[in-house]
């Protein structure tokens, strides 16, 4: 007789009421990832914080000097160690004359220092210091 009282149940080989639970849970889980992107673009769309600008190399704008003179600039290329000097540096130093991506796709850049020398760094991806060269 419980057998009969079982199988008179809907749901009764548990199938049915297991289905009903997913389906409750995917769409809790659907309203809650709903929510989340929501919230994130009100944060996004009211935050009073400009956006970060980037300059050459990743390096904030605004972030490099001016203008460097002789002695500074020849400072900043001794202080620079092929394998250690990482791009991130390049803050250290003004906005480059040109930059440009060598034959190997090293990041490369050049500071002019009128009239007396022409500066180059070259960047691996790993952005590690690959090449110094003063011309």
């Amino acid at each position: 007789m419980l057998r009969r009282l079982r199988a008179a149940r809907p749901g009764a080989d548990g199938q049915a009421g297991t289905t009903r639970v997913r389906l409750i849970g995917g769409a809790f889980v659907a309203a809650l990832v709903v929510a989340a992107i929501a919230l994130g673009v009100v944060l996004t769309s009211t935050s009073s914080k400009p956006p970060a600008t980037t300059g050459a190399a990743g390096v904030p704008a605004g972030s490099h000097p001016a203008s460097l003179d002789h002695i500074q600039y020849v400072r900043l290329f001794e202080s620079t160690v092929i394998g250690k000097t990482r791009i991130s540096s390049l803050g250290r130093w003004p906005t480059p004359y040109q930059s440009y991506h060598d034959q190997y796709g090293h990041s490369c850049f050049e500071w002019w220092d009128k009239p007396n020398d022409l500066f180059n760094l070259c960047f691996t991806a790993k952005g590690l210091l690959w090449a110094k060269v003063v011309e």
